[in-house]
C-alpha cells in the first residue's frame, strides 16, 4: 500500500476515498512511499476514478477538457472517484497511475485532452498535449479503456504549437 511519507495523517488515498468536508487544506502536497506527489482538491463536478483532472490555482477540480487545458489548469490523475463538492487527493507526479483512454490509443507518446471529458488519447487534431503524461501500456479496442500512466509533473500545451 502507497502511504505518504512526510507524516501527514489521514492522507492515505487508497484508505480513505473522497471526504465530504475538508480534512486537510486544499493545495496541500504530500510525497508518497511510491514516489507519487499528491494534492489535496475540491471537486467542482463530479470526477470518476482514473479521470485526468484540471486542478485551478485555487485547488478546485474537474474532469479535463481541452477548454480547461488551453486555460493553463494543472493536470493530474485521479486516484479514486470524487464526489462533487467533495475532497480528496489526486496525483501530480508518479508512475503505474491508471489513466482512462479512448480505445486504439498506443503507448509511448505524450497525451492529449479529447472529446471525453477527463479522458485523454493519443490523437493530436485540435486538441492540447498534456506533457508528462505518458501511457506505459497500450489501450484495448473498446471506446475507453484504462491504461498505466508515468505522469512527470504534467503541464498542457496546444497541440498544434
Amino acid at each position: 500500500m502507497t502511504f505518504p511519507t512526510d507524516g501527514l495523517i489521514g492522507s492515505t488515498p487508497a484508505s480513505i476515498g473522497a471526504d465530504t468536508t475538508a480534512k486537510h487544506a486544499v493545495g496541500t502536497r504530500v510525497n508518497a512511499s511510491s514516489g507519487q506527489v499528491w494534492v489535496y482538491v475540491l471537486a467542482s463536478a463530479d470526477i470518476s476514478a482514473s479521470w485526468c483532472v484540471a486542478v485551478s490555482n485555487a485547488f478546485s477540480a474537474s474532469g479535463m477538457t481541452k477548454a480547461l487545458a488551453d486555460l493553463g489548469y494543472q493536470p493530474a490523475n485521479a486516484l479514486y472517484a470524487i464526489p462533487s463538492g467533495s475532497y480528496g487527493w489526486v496525483a501530480i507526479h508518479g508512475q503505474g497511475l491508471t489513466q482512462t483512454v479512448l480505445g486504439s490509443c498506443d503507448k509511448g507518446v505524450v497525451l492529449c485532452t479529447s472529446a471525453v471529458t477527463g479522458v485523454l488519447d493519443d490523437a493530436t487534431a485540435s486538441q492540447t498535449k498534456v506533457w508528462g503524461a505518458v501511457a506505459i501500456t497500450s489501450a484495448g479496442t473498446t471506446a475507453t479503456t484504462n491504461v498505466t500512466l508515468n505522469l512527470v509533473f504534467p503541464h498542457t500545451q496546444l497541440a498544434g504549437a
